[in-house]
Order: C-alpha cells, then structure tokens, then sequence
C-alpha cells in the first residue's frame, strides 16, 4: 500500500483575508485521506501548497523543487456557494499534487 503523500502547507499573512486558509485545510483533510499536510519547511514534504487569503496573493514563495500549486482566495468565503466552490478548487489543486507525485515515483 502507498504511504501518505506529504503537502507541505504555506499561507499567507492573513492580513486581509477573504477565505480562513487553515479552517479551509482543516475541512479538506477531512474529507481527503490520500495525503497529509505537513508545515511548508519540512523536509520530507513531496510537494508544496501556497494559499493566499485574498486575490493580492503575497505569500512568500519558498524554493522547493518539487511540484507546486497555489491558490488565491477571489471572493469573501461568507456566501456558502464561495466556501463550496473554494473548497472544491482546493480539493483539485491537491488532486494535481497528488498525480503529479505518483506519477514521479512510478
């Protein structure tokens, strides 16, 4: 069986958000059990995702050479169809980590 696939997790400042990027992680690994989030400087992370909070997206970008996604917040997540929508973007975003990882250990 194929172990856990590690997304290291990198979030902007949160000093405008329009979406709770950890409360929205929170509620994907809920859901998802393909993989695990890990803090953005582990070591052992295969990949790395990068949440911005609102559209302006100014999270740092840390090196890493493994694949990467990011995703910005577009809208204020206070509309249930926003939190649906973000969520479901999200969940795609971790899709594409996740073949990309499988396809690299294949």
């Amino acid at each position: 069986m194929n172990r856990k696939i590690k997304i290291g997790v990198k979030f902007c400042g949160h000093c405008n958000p329009n979406i709770n990027g950890p409360e929205l992680i929170r509620s994907v690994i809920e859901t998802e059990k393909r993989f695990s989030c890990v803090p953005w400087d582990d070591i052992d992370k295969d990949a790395l995702l990068i949440i911005g909070g609102c559209p302006i997206n100014c999270a740092t970008r840390p090196e890493f050479n493994g694949p990467t996604t990011e995703m910005a917040a577009e809208a204020s997540s206070e509309n249930e169809a926003v939190v649906q929508t973000t969520h479901q973007q999200l969940l795609g975003k971790i899709e594409e980590l996740i073949n990309i990882v499988n396809k690299e250990k294949q």
